[in-house]
């Protein structure tokens, strides 16, 4: 998941946000239900693997889709609704897969997942607008990451937050 992080910004500051989580939501679709049908471990380590890489995508492109449209203040109280959110929906998965687990085959929650992504899938392709202005051509290539991120990484008020994130 850490990597996918990595990976999106850069893809969706050259092709736009909302084509980006729709493919990462079909890839995230296709890999549940590849974890749902493996017949060995393998298998299961492969499709959580790229589940796993296409998940990063939700938090990363919110946030982007968020700095793309509001203002500092805005984006500040956004931000954290989003990270509230994020760490609420997380306490009420394992709970709720863990009762699911309990009572139906382990399969039924990748099964879930899929159903979910489905339907989120839906949502974004109907609802959501595109939000990135001016797509960059240059986004992808290499140089232009390294440069991002090591002006990023200079960055002492990024690398507080950055910091205090981590021990949370």
């Amino acid at each position: 998941m850490a990597a996918g992080h990595l990976l999106y910004g850069p893809l969706s500051d050259r092709f736009g946000r909302k084509p980006v989580i729709l493919v990462s939501i079909v890839l995230f679709v296709t890999a549940a239900l590849g974890v749902a049908a493996s017949g060995d471990l393998q298998g299961i380590l492969f499709w959580r693997f790229v589940q796993g890489v296409a998940a990063a995508s939700g938090r990363i492109l919110a946030n982007a889709a968020a700095r793309d449209i509001h203002d500092r203040e805005r984006l500040g109280r956004l931000l954290s609704i989003i990270m509230m959110v994020g760490a609420t929906v997380s306490l009420v998965t394992g709970v709720s897969g863990g009762i699911v687990a309990e009572h139906f085959p382990w399969q039924v929650l990748f099964l879930i997942m899929a159903g979910y992504g489905t339907l989120m899938f839906g949502l974004i392709y109907f609802l959501f607008t595109e939000t990135l202005g001016v797509k960059n051509a240059r986004a992808m290539r290499p140089m232009t990451v390294i440069r991002n991120y090591a002006e990023i990484g200079r960055n002492r008020v990024f690398l507080a937050y950055a910091l205090a994130g981590a021990f949370l």
